[in-house]
């Protein structure tokens, strides 16, 4: 029954390649992006400097989150862009 086996066949690459693309495909193409939890309830912080350094190497939507969200707490936000020899 070479019908039966083929059936089997193909059923299970089906599988597999549904598995492929809801499990690992669906995420990279439509990551969740969570916003920064805080919200801007400490008035006490709004008169300091914050200092944000690191290689930036890539810049991503993650820095720039942590950014706008330091400057929403803090006076002035200093970005130090340092230099990654790898």
């Amino acid at each position: 029954n070479i019908h039966v086996w083929l059936t089997f066949v193909l059923i299970f690459v089906c599988t597999v390649l549904l598995y492929f693309v809801v499990i690992l495909v669906w995420p990279i193409l439509y990551p969740t992006v969570i916003a920064y939890p805080w919200e801007n309830d400490n008035d006490n912080e709004n008169d300091t400097i914050a200092i944000m350094a690191g290689s930036f190497n890539p810049p991503h939507r993650g820095h720039y989150a942590m950014i706008e969200y330091l400057s929403k707490r803090h006076k002035r936000v200093i970005c130090v862009v340092g230099k990654n020899p790898n």
